[in-house]
């Protein structure tokens, strides 16, 4: 303001609170002085919501933008792009003890259901497959995102040993899908953990790689048998 020689009014963000700011320039040509008024309007700030064809408060706004950029709204999985920091904040910070593990996972024949069973099937497979990894993940104190087309990342912060289990759930929910389901659902997964034999922090790109080689042994795995589940039957 004192730069332009003019009024300025913004917003700006503390917390979950909004404060409006006019900022009032005042002085002589050898000193120039700022005068700054202060509000919270938090609970007193609208925005027109067309949707509605109502109002919504500013930080409820903000939320719904955060959430946007955080989530994609069709499957309510993080990003890739927040995903990505997420896993730096984890390498970063982790404190040498707890067995944090990424699994890397991939919806198999997945462009096959786009092709035979067109693309809103698709969509009814990826919503489903992005709620089966969302409550895994969150019974688990972890979090899912999805990184590619038909392909899924899960951080599970301290499975204690018990991955086997959260594999085994996972498997579970699958098979329940598959019951009633137009599609027969296969998900190849690999996993990682970010401490190394020797109790070593693992790089980010080793950690991701190990992941990811996992999961394409697991989906070699389960084609081989499907193969032979085939050639049994003939």
């Amino acid at each position: 303001a004192v730069r332009e020689g003019r009024q300025v009014v913004k917003l700006e963000t503390l917390g979950r609170s909004i404060f409006l700011i006019v900022t009032i320039p005042f002085g002589g040509s050898d000193r120039k002085f700022a005068l700054e008024f202060i509000k919270n309007v938090t609970d007193d700030l609208m925005v027109a919501d067309i949707e509605t064809d109502g109002n919504v408060t500013a930080v409820d706004l903000v939320d719904r933008i955060n959430e946007l950029t955080v989530r994609h709204p069709s499957t309510g999985l993080l990003r890739k792009e927040y995903a990505e920091r997420e896993l730096g904040k984890l390498v970063a910070q982790w404190d040498g003890t707890s067995p944090t593990t990424l699994c890397i996972l991939d919806i198999d024949r997945f462009k096959q259901v786009n092709d035979e069973h067109g693309h809103l099937v698709g969509d009814e497979v990826l919503a489903r497959v992005s709620q089966l990894l969302l409550e895994s993940a969150e019974h688990g104190g972890g979090w899912a995102s999805r990184i590619g087309g038909d392909e899924f990342a899960v951080i599970l912060p301290d499975p204690a040993g018990d991955e086997r289990a959260w594999n085994e759930q996972l498997d579970q929910a699958i098979r329940q899908y598959n019951q009633d389901s137009r599609f027969w659902l296969s998900i190849a997964r690999g996993s990682s953990y970010l401490r190394d034999e020797a109790g070593d922090i693992k790089r980010m790109s080793d950690w991701k790689y190990e992941a990811d080689q996992a999961m394409y042994r697991h989906k070699k795995q389960q084609r081989s048998r499907r193969q032979g589940s085939a050639r049994a039957a003939v």
